[in-house]
This record gives structure tokens, C-alpha cells and sequence, in this order.
């Protein structure tokens, strides 16, 4: 298995790089400037690291598979043209080297004690309610989990990195009509997974 490679960027109009919020960012990485990957950090992190979790469960390497994601985009920078928005760039950057980790993986999933993460999202739950989320969040990312890889990409790339349809679509390679396709199965799937679990 050879390491994942940086992605073609996806052809868009010339005159659309004025639409990426973040090409004034990118322009000053690609100099050298460290100010701005901090910024691009600062950014995409909370983004990265849930969709991470998503796809490995184990918290070590979740979080080892996040760092390198985030080392190969913000490492391949300088190839990133403008021909694509950065974000949706970045995003199949950090795909690849998941899907990449994900396959490698000599561990099993196991529990993550999401407990942390569920008292991050609101700290006035009550311990039985921080269980009660955790135990749903799990249940969740095993369903996600068990979707076929492009209804489970299109999910995380939309639900938990919080890409615009747009973005994912692009980030995948599809049309935004086949993501939305892919979406809507997804969620059938899981509604059923679910409900079986709930019941």
C-alpha cells in the first residue's frame, strides 16, 4: 500500500477564487507566512478532528490519523492552484489520508469515551445525560460505520466536517445530484440501523 498521493484539484472558473474565503490565507501559507497556517488551523481542526473520530473511533489513533491529514494538506499547500476552493482542496487532502490510515489499521474500533466530548458540547449535562449522548453518539458512529464507504464518505464529509454539499460533492469527485442521492440513502439506511437499535 503506497501513501496516499495530493489530489487534482477540480476544475472551476477562473474568475470563482474571489468566492474562497480563504484564498487571501492560502496565498500568505504558500509564502511562508506562519501566521496563516495558524489561522488555517484554527479553522479546519474542529472540523477535522470529529470526522476523525467518525471514521476510527479509537481516540489515539483518530487523533494520530487527524494530525497527519492535516500535516499532508497543510505540507502540499504549495501545489493547492486556486482551481477549486481551498476548503473542498483541503478536504479530499484529509479523505485520502484517513481512508488511507483507516485501511492500514491494525486496530478494532472501540468504544470512544465520548463522554468528554458530549460535556465540551454542553458542560451543564448531568452525568446520566452525558452518558445517555455518549451512548447515542456511539450507536451513531457504528451505523455510520456500517453504511457502504460512499454513503459513509458523504455522510462525514456533510454531518461531520460540516462541508456545504457544494464542497463534498466536489471533494468526492461526484455531481451534486449524485451526493444528494447518496445522502438521502444514507440517511434511510441509518433511520433503520437505528430504529432496530432503539427499539
Amino acid at each position: 500500500m503506497t501513501e496516499p498521493s495530493t489530489p487534482a484539484e477540480s476544475p472551476r472558473p477562473a474568475d470563482d477564487s474571489s468566492t474562497d474565503p480563504d484564498i487571501d490565507l492560502v496565498r500568505q501559507a504558500q509564502a511562508g507566512k506562519p501566521g496563516a497556517f495558524s489561522a488555517l488551523f484554527e479553522k479546519y481542526w474542529p472540523r477535522v478532528l470529529p470526522t476523525a473520530y467518525s471514521w476510527f473511533r479509537n481516540v489515539a489513533e483518530a487523533e494520530d490519523a487527524a494530525i497527519e491529514a492535516v500535516e499532508d494538506a497543510f505540507g502540499s499547500i504549495g501545489r493547492f492552484r486556486g482551481r477549486s476552493r481551498f476548503s473542498t482542496w483541503f478536504f479530499r487532502v484529509v479523505m485520502r489520508r484517513l481512508a488511507y490510515n483507516k485501511r492500514r489499521s491494525r486496530h478494532k474500533p472501540e468504544a470512544l469515551p465520548l463522554d468528554s466530548c458530549a460535556e465540551v458540547a454542553d458542560p451543564g449535562l448531568s452525568p446520566e445525560e452525558r452518558h445517555e449522548r455518549s451512548r447515542l453518539i456511539g450507536l451513531l458512529l457504528e451505523a455510520v460505520d456500517s453504511l457502504p464507504e460512499g454513503l459513509a464518505q458523504a455522510m462525514r464529509l456533510c454531518y461531520f466536517s460540516e462541508l456545504d454539499q457544494d464542497e463534498a460533492a466536489q471533494a468526492l469527485g461526484i455531481r451534486p445530484d449524485a451526493l444528494r442521492r447518496r445522502l438521502s440513502l444514507g440517511r434511510q439506511m441509518l433511520r433503520r440501523k437505528l430504529r432496530k437499535e432503539l427499539a
